[in-house]
C-alpha cells in the first residue's frame, strides 16, 4: 500500500504507556496511525481500480492478489510507482518507524 498510496507519510515508533498522560499520547498515536492506515487502503483502492476496474477491497491479502496480478499486466506501471516510491523514501518524505528493517521495501526487492 505503501507504494500505491504516492504521498508523503511519517509513521513514528510505537509509544510505550507507563501513565495516564502516556496513555492519551499512545491513543492520539493509535489513532494517527489508523488514519493513515485507511487514507493508504483508499488510495491503493483507487489506483488499483484504474488499471484493473474491480471493486474495493478492505483484506491484505486481495489488495496484494491485486498487486501481484498488476506486476504482470502493467509492469510499466508498476516500474514508475516503484521508482516514485523510492525517490520519497531516499529524500525522507517517507519514514516508518514502526516496521523492523528486514520488512521494508528497498532497491533490490522492487526487480
Amino acid at each position: 500500500m505503501m507504494i500505491l498510496y504516492q504521498k508523503a507519510f511519517k509513521i513514528t515508533q510505537e509509544l510505550l504507556c507507563s501513565d495516564a498522560a502516556d496513555v492519551v499520547a499512545y491513543q492520539s498515536w493509535k489513532d494517527s496511525l489508523w488514519t493513515l492506515a485507511v487514507a493508504m487502503d483508499n488510495a491503493a483502492n483507487k489506483r488499483l481500480h484504474l488499471f484493473d476496474n474491480k471493486k474495493p477491497t478492505r483484506k491484505a491479502a486481495s489488495l496484494r492478489k491485486r498487486w501481484k496480478q498488476l506486476k504482470k499486466s502493467h509492469p510499466d506501471a508498476v516500474s514508475s510507482l516503484t521508482t516514485q516510491f523510492l525517490r520519497m523514501k531516499a529524500s525522507g518524505q517517507i519514514i516508518d518507524g514502526c516496521t523492523p528493517a528486514t520488512h521494508l521495501w528497498d532497491a533490490k526487492d522492487m526487480t
